[in-house]
């Protein structure tokens, strides 16, 4: 999924990447509780609250790819799943289009048996992502802008 923005990378990566104000911009979000200390960067680690499907779920996150104003990639690992966005920046005229990938890989026994489900959600998951990245994008630009599938 990718989304258009009209300030440039580094004004959109610097939003992005600004993790302990996320709620600020995603009331889903609740809460993040920074577990490292330190600048936003590789290795940092944070826990997410956030309403999911109308319940509270926490997740611990760690950035393992980290390239200024280009690249930010987040792993948590839950309920034997491993989930993996990967925030790809790049310049589009005066903006950027971000595009954002969402993998999501069962890791234990019981994970690989409601793989199936998973295929049931994945209308309801895009349409979060969707409306994570329209207030996101109006947090930044001030505007609504649209989602590109």
């Amino acid at each position: 999924m990718s989304k258009q923005f009209i300030s440039p990378p580094a004004t959109v990566f610097a939003a992005v990447t600004d993790i302990p104000r996320t709620p600020e911009r995603i009331p889903e979000i609740k809460k993040i509780e920074m577990l490292t200390e330190g600048p936003i960067g590789l290795d940092t680690k944070f826990q997410e609250t956030r309403i999911m499907f109308g319940k509270e779920a926490v997740e611990t996150f760690e950035i393992v790819e980290f390239i200024q104003d280009r690249l930010m990639t987040m792993v948590a690992v839950s309920c034997g799943a491993e989930y993996r966005v990967e925030h790809r920046f790049h310049a589009d005229g005066a903006g950027t289009r971000m595009e954002l990938e969402l993998q999501i890989r069962a890791r234990s026994f019981y994970a690989k048996l409601f793989r199936p489900l998973g295929w049931l959600m994945r209308g309801m998951m895009k349409k979060g992502i969707a409306k994570d990245l329209d207030r996101l994008a109006a947090a930044v630009d001030g505007k609504q802008a649209q989602p590109v599938f």
